[in-house]
């Protein structure tokens, strides 16, 4: 099997597949002389032991999870094991697959920490922004926005445009925002909006990607 399989009972490694020892680094036989909790990260090793040991007592549990586990190396790798309850040698086991995700984590960490940077970098410009559908919802904006209109990003999303700032049921006639929609063309247009007291000067430009 292309895929890292292992039963464990009473804590430990009885049987172990090829695919095993080359992600561990680890002969079959070191794998299976030592407590399988020894192989775990010390962080995870709480909620594997755990999940082991409620799964072998017949309870419920979802059957995929992720963890870490250190390899002969030192290397940290995260898995993603799916375990069923069987029975060995007229005893309960788990049969397990184990998959080696760990590049995968890494690219949600970097699309995590991108995606922080760009609501830190948002949240600091001083300028009301916002990004908006065709239909005039807000489907983001950052904080200055949100405090000129006086309420919680989150309460904002969702709602048009046209409902937030200028407390209008359907957008304005020089609204900026319909006419890069018709035109497909970036607009600037100055606005005087009573609610807010004051002159805006709103600038819209199209996005094309989905």
């Amino acid at each position: 099997a292309n895929e890292a399989i292992f039963v464990a009972q009473n804590e430990k490694l009885v049987f172990t597949n090829p695919m095993l020892t080359r992600l561990f680094g680890y002969s079959a036989a070191e794998l299976t002389a030592k407590p399988f909790i020894e192989f775990i990260y010390p962080d995870d090793k709480g909620l594997v032991i755990d999940r082991h040991k409620r799964r072998l007592m017949g309870e419920s549990l979802p059957p995929v999870y992720a963890f870490r586990v250190v390899r002969r190396d030192g290397a940290v790798r995260w898995v993603e094991l799916s375990a069923v309850l069987i029975e060995w040698e007229g005893r309960p086991a788990t049969l397990n697959f184990l998959s080696d995700i760990t590049e995968h984590r890494e690219a949600e960490q970097r699309v995590r920490q991108v995606a922080e940077e760009w609501q830190t970098t948002f949240d600091s410009i001083s300028d009301m922004v916002s990004i908006q559908d065709r239909d005039y919802k807000i489907i983001r904006l950052n904080k200055a926005y949100a405090d000129a209109v006086g309420l919680k990003i989150e309460d904002v999303i969702g709602k048009h445009c046209h409902e937030v700032v200028h407390n209008a049921a359907s957008h304005i006639i020089n609204c900026p925002h319909h006419r890069t929609i018709e035109t497909k063309k970036a607009m600037v247009e100055e606005v005087f909006e009573p609610r807010l007291g004051a002159y805006l000067e709103v600038s819209t430009s199209p996005i094309f990607d989905k």
